[in-house]
């Protein structure tokens, strides 16, 4: 007995496609961190700075893209909502302790 396709089906839920702006955060945000990452391994602090910078423009780029960009605070409140929300959470951790590291 064959089963029929429509009963293996569930509901749909739509997706929201990210634009450029979101793209662009996921792009500067690695090479930023990556960057950072091998400065401390060659113990360049002038990369480790600059890696640093990257990832604050592409933090930037991200605060662009949201709707209203003066409730930005309220990611920080609720972390654990989106995968979004947690990227400022730690992207925030690794400017803080990434400046520590590099003064």
């Amino acid at each position: 007995m064959a089963a029929r396709i429509d009963e293996f089906l569930i509901g749909v839920k739509p997706q929201r496609e990210w634009g450029w702006l979101v793209i662009s955060y996921l792009f500067l945000g690695g090479a930023g961190a990556g960057l950072f990452l091998i400065s401390l391994y060659l113990d360049h602090a002038w990369a480790g700075l600059l890696g640093l910078l990257v990832l604050m423009l592409g933090t930037l780029l991200l605060l662009l893209d949201l709707g209203r960009p003066e409730r930005f605070w309220r990611a920080f409140f609720r972390p654990w909502t989106s995968w979004i929300s947690r990227g400022c959470f730690f992207i925030t951790l690794m400017v803080f302790f990434g400046a520590l590291q590099i003064a």
